[in-house]
């Protein structure tokens, strides 16, 4: 889509694009930029252009500014010298440059060729702007206009003139811009939850009238939204994540999962996998396929967990170090069940993650677990062991969840019961389930609605492109993060840059051209929002490691006004009076 072909990349890239295109012709296969390129070299024959001219003597053109370079020479050779074209785009919401968007040099050669182009003295081409937003409040308008002044180079006049400013209705009522700044990531996402439920219980919009949309779902290991979704949960707020994953997916939380699932109830067989697989000491693929295979007893078919414990003991079957594994990891299931009654659920929680998923390695997440707060005296420091904790409140203050037995019984200081620990394993089956659910909580037949409507969208800019909600939420809204700090040009970019002069130029300005698409895409972020815009910018880096990597302290984003920006923790600015 960029216009490169495989003999301009370093020898592995090269390797990898050459076997991938190897594979698709061999079983008659193109991918999207195949049918791009195929198609430019079609109109190549000259009667062939001219038949696809006649058919289609006019052109429409959509989102414009997220054309690559095959689409624009489509568009060319279609209409270079016949000029019946028009294009609408928005030159200050091309954020995928990503995927081989080339916005800049899109318009620089549509002006040139359509709109500026003279035939016998007169102007081709006319350009018509549309300034009215039709969306949002003034406040967000007026800022968004500000943002939009670092989407294109101040030096280039000839695309200076696209950014003529956007005006709100005349009847839109002015609605504060909200700045808070937070000490922490903890502190941000009390702040947005309590926000959130504040607007709910108002009853002004429904959850899926509010987004909080971040730079992005994953920086590294770190889940920017994490902490979010924990306090949304802790509320009872239902949310849907759209264009990544919620913490709710993550391989430890499965495991969690799994681990509870199988002390609720030893006949799953799935969670009982899970865990033999993963957590299970010493045992390979050899000796699962073993355990499994032991199948039937002479009356019925045994469970996978009936299944470990018979091999446990069998010394015929089993190393001795794969038995020792299997009967720590079964000793600690009796452990635990033998508890119901004695320990409260919470006790059994942080006993579950001490004992195995603060051991379980997910990329480098392990190394993730300052967020730069401190913990309470006696708990472990982690975001997730936050997050199930925070399940278990909201199953406390949602008694329709509960069994009449378990909901007389439940509370943070009463002993767990078995009745309370399948009803906590069914809420984060519930949870999990939901939180991917294309933004509609489901819920059981039998069970009651939910006391709020639809579901909170936690997403990203890109997936956010093109949609709407009342009110908008933005997350650490800092430097390195909202913008992405840039991170220098590649390998493959450098040695095209030795055959293609147009490449050395663009590395030349690369820094430039990264951050104009970042204001771009903070322009996209901030005219979602048509009532409400909440910024949230934290006095320190979410993890520790953030700030030995980025130069310099936790700033507020280059985005932001200065008249918008404090220092002072748990303070906040408002814009647009």
């Amino acid at each position: 889509s960029k216009g490169y072909n495989p003999a301009q990349f370093p020898q592995i890239e090269r390797s990898v694009l050459e076997a991938y295109n190897g594979t698709l012709r061999r079983f008659g296969l193109v991918d999207f930029d195949d049918l791009l390129d195929m198609a430019n070299q079609l109109l190549d024959n000259a009667e062939v252009l001219q038949e696809i001219r006649n058919e289609f003597p006019y052109l429409l053109v959509d989102e414009f500014q997220d054309f690559n370079r095959l689409q624009t020479q489509l568009v060319l050779k279609l209409q270079v010298g016949v000029g019946r074209v028009t294009a609408v785009g928005d030159l200050k919401q091309s954020i995928f440059e990503f995927r081989g968007a080339t916005c800049e040099e899109n318009y620089h050669i549509f002006l040139e060729q359509f709109i500026d182009a003279q035939v016998e003295g007169r102007a081709l081409g006319a350009m018509e702007t549309l300034t009215t937003n039709y969306r949002s409040h003034k406040s967000i308008v007026d800022l968004s206009n500000i943002v939009a002044l670092d989407t294109v180079d101040e030096k280039d006049t000839q695309l200076r003139r696209l950014l003529t400013p956007s005006t709100a209705l005349d009847t839109a009522p002015v609605v504060p811009v909200t700045v808070w700044n937070t000490r922490d990531i903890r502190d941000e996402a009390a702040t947005i939850s309590s926000r959130i439920k504040a607007i709910l219980d108002k009853g002004d919009c429904l959850a899926s009238d509010i987004a909080v949309i971040s730079r992005c779902l994953n920086f590294g290991s770190y889940k920017p939204t994490g902490a979010i979704e924990t306090e949304l949960l802790r509320k009872g707020i239902p949310f849907v994540v759209r264009g990544g994953h919620s913490a709710l997916k993550s391989k430890r939380m499965q495991l969690f999962m799994a681990l509870v699932r199988i002390i609720a109830n030893p006949d799953d067989d799935i969670a009982a996998e899970y865990c033999l697989d993963e957590l299970v000491q010493n045992i390979g693929p050899v000796n699962s396929k073993k355990i499994r295979g032991l199948g039937k007893d002479k009356v019925r078919q045994l469970s996978l967990f009936e299944q470990m414990t018979h091999a446990s003991t069998n010394t015929s079957l089993l190393t001795k170090s794969a038995r020792t594994g299997l009967q720590a990891f079964l000793g600690d299931v009796e452990k635990w069940q033998q508890l119901m009654g004695d320990k409260t659920l919470e006790w059994i929680i942080k006993d579950i993650f001490a004992q195995y998923i603060l051991k379980v390695e997910e990329g480098d997440e392990d190394k993730d677990k300052d967020v730069g707060t401190s913990a309470k005296k006696g708990d472990i420091e982690d975001p997730l062991l936050d997050m199930v904790l925070a399940i278990l409140d909201s199953l406390y203050q949602t008694p329709e969840l509960l069994s009449a037995t378990a909901s007389a019984e439940a509370g943070n200081d009463s002993p767990c019961t078995m009745e309370l620990l399948q009803a906590y394993s069914s809420h984060l089956c519930l949870l999990s389930t939901a939180a991917e659910d294309k933004g509609k909580l489901k819920t059981a037949k039998d069970q009651k609605p939910a006391k709020y409507e639809g579901a909170v969208v936690i997403t990203t800019v890109h997936q956010a492109k093109g949609l709407e909600w009342q009110h908008v939420f933005l997350n650490h809204f800092i430097e390195n993060m909202f913008p992405m700090g840039y991170r220098g040009v590649s390998k493959a970019d450098k040695l095209r840059a030795m055959t293609d002069p147009v490449v050395g130029v663009q590395i030349a300005r690369a820094s430039a051209l990264h951050y104009r698409e970042e204001s771009r895409l903070g322009y996209v972020a901030i005219t979602r929002a048509k009532v409400g815009l909440y910024i949230s910018v934290l006095d320190t880096y979410p993890v520790f490691w953030m700030g030995k990597i980025f130069d310099g302290p936790c700033r507020a984003s280059r985005f932001l006004p200065d008249i918008m920006c404090t220092t002072t923790s748990s303070k906040k600015r408002r814009i647009g009076y």
